[in-house]
């Protein structure tokens, strides 16, 4: 072999060894004094900024960094995925520097996982949009630990902030602004913060199953949903939150900038969450609506608060399936006094708080200066005071249930209707001492309450709200007013024109049901219900209606039974408008078919020929 081909050779090898050393260093141990590693080239750094910076980097890169402390204050304008080895223990340290954020997100499509980040104003400051920012440690941090705003004209939409530990910023935990909307806020745990979470002139966001902590000497806010000068912040929905010990656990209104901005928090869901030991100062909630029109407050437990749901100067709202207990005032509904030129003053009006479990209250319901409001189908018991209403009139109170409070009702220059009229009746009083003699559950003497109020039909016994499904988009329910136990409510058009459930009561005594059935949903042609106890026929049973329910009244005699009520006809699965086009089609599609098949029959006859 010459020696000039054993030089091409090994020129050769050496080449090969070095293109392999350049395509596979992620396979090798970095040197030491280089903890941050390109995966995509396989360099190595000493900083994380000098491996976002260098020229190697691209868009879709991917940093990782190993454990370790570094003092650096991060500018990300690079679509990257910064990857921590521990959020424990590799730490990003600001130094405290003002006004700025540990780490400045500009760049769209970042991920930052496995850090700890600490000792700044800001954070993480972001300004830009589709940014997943997971599993990180936050702590230390002077303004916000996490700060998402877009800048005229640009947005910051649709990033994703969960499972991250927040602790002891002095401001904010997470905060979204103006121009950050469509954002995901998820799983965090928010801890020492005076702020958990607040939107600000920010709209449809999720802020969902979070857990806001506050062990601060000062008042803490857990969710705050807050704009100024008349922007909106509309459209977020918060829901499954766990907040305690904060004096305003959620808060819909003008919280920082004044009151000037009235009917700009509309169309808020506040739903499924769990509030517990809020502050028990005056003004203190578990969930605050000020100035706050069209939102829905659904599904909350709240515990131990000052005013459980506060609503000030707020109108066409839902207050619908929440609990409310061991707080000084259940539901509150008030009036606002806005100062401007002139000075404007709203009130609550147009409210529906409905089916909400109110108990061991000091007061369960209390209305000031608050008007045409519905509340229905509430259970209110074993408060000092049951329901107040104060310079509130033209509210609508029926269907729910008083029972066992020290004082029923307390009403103070107030005129309202305390029933819906007959035969849909009135509330269940507790303290009723009336009779039912002709056996249709509605007392036979009104109930008195002041010179001005009466309920004229009041209910023998305590009313159970049945869902009974939603079907051809209409949502119904079913009312049962008994003196028994009701379970295991049972509706499905699907199986047949009927419906069922369960009575309990102390054998040896007497039971008695009446039941509301919406009539667009399950009726009996000419009246020809069949009511089944434990199997066996009610032939004495009594029958109301009015445009909306039929109202059934049977007695029987107490034990565990199930009762069965089966009518003629039952909504269909389908609406009826659309069984028409659908029968049109489907003779169309057999028409066609049978033309083809024909076609295709003559045209192989006459290939044959």
């Amino acid at each position: 072999m010459s020696r000039r081909l054993v030089t091409i050779l090994g020129l050769l090898m050496l080449l090969s060894f070095s293109l392999y050393a350049r395509f596979n260093l992620v396979e090798v141990k970095a040197p030491n004094g280089y903890p941050v590693h390109n995966l995509n080239t396989g360099l190595n750094y000493t900083t994380i900024q000098e491996a976002m910076d260098a020229l190697e980097t691209l868009d879709g890169h991917t940093i990782s960094v190993e454990e370790g402390t570094y003092s650096e204050n991060l500018y990300v304008n690079k679509s990257l995925l910064l990857i921590g080895q521990n959020k424990h223990t590799t730490i990003i340290d600001g130094g405290g520097a003002w006004a700025s954020g540990v780490v400045e997100i500009e760049a769209n499509n970042v991920t930052l996982k496995g850090f700890m980040i600490k000792n700044g104003y800001y954070g993480l400051y972001i300004s830009s949009s589709n940014n997943t920012i997971t599993d990180n440690i936050l702590t230390l941090i002077e303004e916000s630990s996490i700060y998402v705003s877009g800048s005229w004209p640009a947005t910051s939409v649709n990033n994703v902030i969960s499972d991250n530990e927040i602790s002891n910023s002095r401001m904010f935990g997470i905060w979204l602004g103006p121009r950050a909307d469509n954002n995901v806020v998820f799983g965090n745990k928010i801890v020492n913060c005076s702020y958990g979470i607040e939107l600000f002139e920010s709209s449809h966001n999720g802020v969902t199953n979070n857990t806001i902590v506050s062990q601060l000497p000062v008042t803490a806010v857990g969710i705050a949903v807050d704009a100024a000068y008349g922007n909106k912040a509309v459209n977020n929905t918060i829901s499954g939150n766990n907040v305690t010990h904060c004096g305003l656990g959620v808060y819909v209104g003008p919280l920082m900038f004044g009151l000037r901005d009235a009917g700009v928090y509309t169309q808020n869901r506040i739903i499924g969450n769990t509030i517990v030991n809020a502050s028990r100062h005056w003004d203190d909630s578990g969930i605050y609506l000020g100035l706050a029109d069209s939102n829905d407050v659904k599904s909350n437990v709240i515990i131990n608060s000052s005013m459980g749901i506060y609503l000030v100067g707020s109108a066409n709202n839902t207050v619908d399936n929440n609990i409310i207990a061991n707080s000084s005032v259940g539901i509150v509904l008030y009036w606002q006094l806005v100062e401007g030129w002139p000075w404007q003053l709203f009130k609550s009006v147009n409210n529906t708080i409905s089916s909400n479990a109110i108990r061991d209250n000091v007061v369960g319901i209390y209305l000031v200066d608050s008007h045409h409001n519905a509340i229905i189908r509430n259970i209110v018991n074993n408060n000092q005071l049951g329901t107040a209403l104060s310079w509130s009139d033209n509210n609508t109170v029926h269907h729910n249930n008083f029972i066992n409070n020290t004082q029923q009702i307390s009403s103070s220059d107030s005129n309202n209707t305390w029933d819906d009229d007959y035969p849909s009746g009135g509330n269940h009083w507790s303290n009723y001492t009336g009779v039912d003699a002709d056996n249709d559950g509605i007392g036979d003497e009104p109930h008195g309450i002041d010179a001005n109020n009466t309920d004229r039909y009041p209910l023998f016994g305590p009313t159970n709200v049945f869902d009974a499904g939603t079907w051809g988009g209409t949502a119904y329910s079913a009312d049962v007013v008994s003196n028994s136990t009701v379970s295991d409510f049972h509706l499905d058009p699907q199986e047949g024109p009927f419906l069922e459930f369960n009575v309990t009561g102390e054998e040896g005594t007497a039971g008695f049901c009446r039941v509301a059935i919406p009539r667009n949903l399950l009726w009996a042609e000419d009246g020809d219900w069949i009511v089944l106890v434990g199997g066996v026929p009610i032939t004495n049973y009594t029958i109301t209606s009015d445009e909306n329910y039929s109202y059934l009244y049977f007695t029987y005699d107490h034990s565990t039974q199930n009762v069965k009520i089966i009518g003629t006809t039952v909504i269909a699965e389908f609406p009826y408008f659309l069984i028409l086009p659908l029968s049109m089609t489907a003779t169309l599609l057999a028409t066609m078919a049978s033309r083809r098949k024909r076609l295709k029959h003559q045209t192989g006859h006459q290939h044959m020929s």
